[in-house]
């Protein structure tokens, strides 16, 4: 019989650190180690972490096909299958294994192969149903741009654009949760989201969690994503302020307010903007400085707020007894409060996701790894909501937060042992260094630039944004409490001097030489940028080996030779001149206001003056227009001649042309005549064959048709809603500005426009401004006749006519013109060069 030895005692270092190496491999999600028969222990390959990397990269790029209306090309899952077969196969060959092993994850590879199909398939029909359930109900109405009435729930922060026309109102965009529509004579119960312009002054009440109705007009949204259509907000109807869980958001951003009064207005608008993502404080100074230093992340509310308040609240909970069950579910509730405060934000939505996981992980007691985590999350949010697949704010969060798990603690160690820095300094470096790096082929798409400074700017901010977040929620927490105003007002004091530190390494970082260095745009900028990134991975990684090290310093190299070149030779040439617009289409709203340049000096010639106020003259001193050569107004309706007034008192005016005048209304011109006398000028009547000419402008009036034609037309128009003799004696002009053909066709209906077409004088030009702001009332062999490159229609957002007309729209765009239009692209300039048109600055 053969005894049993007893067993060996076990040190205390030897158990501390066998306790150690377990905790290790439950923090990296680590498998048992393998072990060959015979040989020594062998950690599993970090390729487990990232099996679900295949089905992410193929459900991402189908969704992002679907959504922006591509087809999916049928060699796509050949191709995905050989990359995943191969790299599979690879990882077989490289890891240390025995045969068995090896067999098995051979096998392994064939199962994510057809995985990543399967999930490629179910990606292309949940984007398919996501685009149906998104434009049911509103496609038609905002492809008819017809004024509707909403129905929703207010879902973000009101963000503030940029004015297209000078000394206009401000504007601010809402997106809001659409339920229910009406429009058309129909009531329809909506699932979508729709995202509303208004004034900053209006969309300010806008609060989110609040229920609206709203009324405005619909419009095709401008690029593809989760927003099913736009709408220009004219009033608004009815509003709910929140109520139960979603009013304590509100509350919190209201005690924060309070808290942040006094504070100047610098560190008010970043405490607001990094705690709550509300920018509307910020001064325009301090957010260029953020731009070019590249610290605008900051007051985008990301995923990195969330983890910086989730671990403040971790340490709250950790000096408590509470279970471990019971500390995950009390952070899990503090998670979903900062949630809803901020707003459902891409990036933040995918730290939540990262967080749940990890708790539900903390909850069961499982092991967890961040690129499987955050892997897992992805590929269920796109699953949730396809549209993200498209959303540039959820590609930068997840490409920055997986460069930072995957390569930000290798880089700080090799930094360590090379450049002989301690480890708290390097790895801040090494987390901005690998998030830029990720980040910057997507951020070369949006602006071909990159900030020289981005990365020590941010390795200086990083210190004080966790302070300034977490002290800024504290104070709007304690605001909340009966008597603690005070407490809150300096904690936000404290916050404020944190947020001055960040301002002021945005301002000098931004008042550095060379502080943005110019950069390829895409798609060549993109792959330089791409391989940077690869070249500096590898050197990460591979570092111990020698010929990646030469290989990534030498691509290191090669890409900051190209930008440098770049910057080089911008700055060292002269920049070519701006191109100077042969058109200036004015927003006057609904009305007709067309800027001509004679290529002299501050001179133009002008047809129409808009509707009345001063948004004529607004747009001529824009276009630095100081005197009119020649003003042409078309007829006499008031959208036409309304804004004279404010035009004579702005510029200089030498003449003033009109059509003849209405034998059946002799007087519809005495309002004109009496504003032109008393700044000493007179009208000229002119019909077809008329000539204007003035420096670069050569244009002779080629409509309208003598008066008894005229009669004839209108009384055959009377049938028509919009038909009338004024409209018809509209002056039409064809001519050329330099080297651009135009042709302005005034408010002529189709009777009138059929019978200009049947004189012969019109050709093909370049530019045609459309008849009647875009009425649906048009004649389409006029059109056809004209042959347009551009085609400019001047139209009021909030029009009651249905102006422009969806089949004035289809016409124009049938006949492949670019069509321009004041309701939405505001005042626009277009300038000739080389025979190509551009849509330039109108100033």
């Amino acid at each position: 019989m053969t005894v049993a030895s007893p067993p060996q005692p076990v040190t205390r270092a030897e158990a501390l650190r066998a306790w150690r190496e377990r905790r290790r491999r439950l923090r990296r999600w680590e498998a048992p180690p393998f072990r060959r028969p015979g040989g020594p222990a062998r950690p599993r390959p970090r390729i487990y972490q990232v099996r679900l990397l295949a089905p992410l990269a193929a459900t991402w790029l189908v969704m992002a096909l679907v959504v922006v209306g591509r087809p999916v090309p049928p060699w796509l899952a050949p191709a995905g299958l050989a990359v995943v077969g191969l790299v599979g196969f690879v990882a077989t060959r490289r890891a240390e294994m025995g045969r068995a092993a090896r067999r098995r994850a051979a096998q392994g590879s064939v199962a994510l192969a057809l995985a990543t199909l399967v999930c490629a398939l179910v990606a292309g029909l949940l984007a398919g149903e996501a685009l149906e359930r998104r434009d049911a109900g509103i496609a038609d109405l905002a492809a008819a741009r017809a004024v509707a009435t909403l129905t929703g729930t207010v879902l973000t922060t009101p963000r503030l654009l940029a004015s297209s026309v000078p000394g206009a109102p401000q504007q601010a965009a809402v997106t809001l949760a659409a339920s229910h529509v009406t429009g058309r004579g129909t009531e329809r119960d909506l699932a979508t989201r729709v995202t509303l312009f208004a004034p900053a002054s209006d969309a300010a009440a806008l609060l989110p969690g609040s229920a609206v109705t709203v009324t405005g007009r619909l419009a095709p949204p401008s690029r593809a994503g989760d927003v099913a259509a736009t709408l220009r907000l004219t009033r608004v109807d009815a509003e709910t302020e929140p109520r139960g869980v979603r009013a304590l958001p509100q509350a919190l951003r209201r005690s924060l307010d309070a808290a942040t009064e006094r504070l100047p207005a610098d560190r008010t608008g970043l405490v607001r903007g990094m705690t709550f993502g509300d920018t509307r404080l910020l001064p325009d100074s301090d957010a260029d400085a953020l731009k070019t230093a590249g610290l605008t992340h900051l007051t985008a509310v990301s995923g990195a707020n969330l983890a910086m308040v989730a671990g403040a609240a971790s340490l709250l909970f950790r000096p408590t007894r509470w279970r471990r069950r019971t500390k995950a579910a009390a952070l899990a509730a503090v998670i979903v409060v900062y949630v809803l405060a901020v707003g459902y934000e891409p990036s933040v939505v995918r730290a939540a996701g990262m967080a749940g996981l990890v708790l539900a992980a903390q909850w069961l007691g499982r092991p967890r790894a961040g690129l499987a985590i955050l892997l897992a999350t992805a590929l269920g949010l796109l699953w949730f909501d396809p549209f993200l697949a498209v959303n540039a704010g959820f590609a930068l969060s997840v490409a920055a937060t997986g460069s930072i798990i995957a390569f930000a603690k290798p880089c700080a160690e090799q930094w360590c042992r090379v450049l002989r820095v301690p480890y708290w300094l390097s790895l801040p470096l090494a987390v901005t260094t690998v998030a830029q790096c990720a980040c910057t082929p997507l951020l070369v798409v949006m602006n071909p630039a990159l900030p020289t400074y981005a990365v020590p700017a941010n390795a200086l901010a990083a210190p004080l944004v966790a302070p300034l977040t977490v002290v800024a929620l504290a104070a709007s927490v304690v605001g909340l409490a009966p008597g603690g105003g005070t407490v809150a007002t300096g904690l936000a004091w404290l916050a404020g001097w944190f947020a001055q530190g960040i301002a002021w390494v945005a301002r000098a970082a931004a008042e550095l030489p060379h502080s943005s260095l110019p950069w390829p745009a895409a798609p060549l900028g993109v792959w330089l940028a791409l391989a940077c990134g690869v070249a500096f991975a590898f050197a990460v990684r591979f570092a111990h080996k020698y010929w990646f090290s030469a290989l990534a310093a030498a691509l290191c190299v090669a890409t900051a030779y190209v930008g440098v070149a770049a910057y080089a030779v911008q700055a060292l040439l002269p920049a070519p001149p701006a191109l100077a617009p042969s058109f200036v289409q004015c927003d006057v709203g609904q009305g007709d206001a067309l800027v001509l340049p004679t290529g002299a000096p501050g001179h133009a010639v002008m047809l129409d003056v808009g509707p009345d106020g001063d948004g004529a003259a607004r747009c001529l001193g824009a276009a630095g227009v100081t005197a009119l050569d020649v003003l042409v107004l078309t007829h006499s309706h008031a959208d036409h001649v309304g804004g004279l007034d404010a035009v004579l008192a702005r510029v200089s005016v030498s003449r003033v042309l009109s059509p003849p005048p209405n034998p059946a209304d002799p007087g519809e011109w005495n309002g004109v005549d009496r504003l032109l006398t008393a700044r000493g000028l007179s009208r000229e009547v002119v019909a077809a064959g008329a000539v204007v000419r003035s420096g670069g402008v050569d244009a002779r009036v080629v409509g309208p048709v003598d008066p008894a034609t005229i009669t004839r037309v209108a009384a055959r128009e009377q049938g028509g809603s919009e038909g009338s003799w004024a409209n018809d004696s509209s002056l039409v002009l064809v001519g050329t500005v330099g080297r651009v053909s135009f042709a302005a066709l005034g408010d002529l209906e189709p009777a009138a426009q059929r019978e200009l077409l049947a004189s012969g004088v019109l050709g093909r030009v370049d530019v045609v401004k459309v008849a009647h702001h875009g009425s649906p009332r048009q004649t389409a062999e006029l059109y056809a006749a004209l042959a347009p490159s551009v085609a400019l229609i001047s139209v009021g957002a909030d029009n009651d006519y249905g102006h422009p007309g969806p089949k004035t729209l289809t016409l124009l765009e049938g006949l492949g013109a670019r069509v321009v239009r004041t309701d939405i692209d505001g005042a626009v300039g277009i300038a000739e060069q080389n025979g190509n048109l551009y849509r330039v600055d109108p100033g």
